[in-house]
């Protein structure tokens, strides 16, 4: 459901990254930080979720510390690294973060990639979708199908 939002950024590009698949993602094509702009239209305080690609145990996607930007204040960082992932066999998957609150209005997600200068990864950090969910939501489960036993009043966005 994608309902009000706006999400605004030149440092973000939208493409289709498994065309077999017919599989998108908002691909950050900076070198080294980027900016994406998105609207909470719910009315109400909403916790934020990304949903990005992984693979593990080799990690073909480069760290990033996110911050959240919102009314003057910003949030503590959030590390986004493949390596929190706990496969001992090959995975190429989208998997789902959560953050924090985020108020009513726009909102600035500001990316930095954490990598070596010399350390070239296979692929572009990629966001498949995201989940702004009730305040009071559980998210012990942390993946996208947990969501959907609590929908209501509540909006998600998958790209893929």
């Amino acid at each position: 459901v994608n309902d009000g939002v706006q999400i605004q950024s030149s440092s973000f590009v939208m493409e289709e990254f498994s065309p077999t698949a017919h599989k998108f993602g908002l691909a950050l094509q900076a070198v080294d930080e980027g900016v994406l702009h998105l609207n909470n239209p719910l009315g109400m305080t909403a916790k934020l979720a990304l949903e990005y690609m992984a693979t593990s145990p080799a990690c073909y996607y480069p760290d990033i510390v996110l911050t959240i930007s919102q009314n003057d204040k910003t949030s503590m960082e959030h590390v986004i690294s493949c390596e929190k992932l706990a496969y001992s066999f090959q995975v190429h998957i989208a998997t789902m973060k959560w953050m924090e609150h985020v108020e009513p209005g726009n909102f600035t997600l500001n990316f930095r990639i954490v990598q070596h200068p010399k350390e070239e990864k296979s692929y572009p950090f990629r966001i498949v979708g995201y989940v702004l969910a009730k305040p009071d939501y559980s998210d012990t489960d942390n993946h996208r199908d947990a969501y959907f036993n609590n929908v209501e009043n509540s909006l998600v966005d998958f790209l893929m």
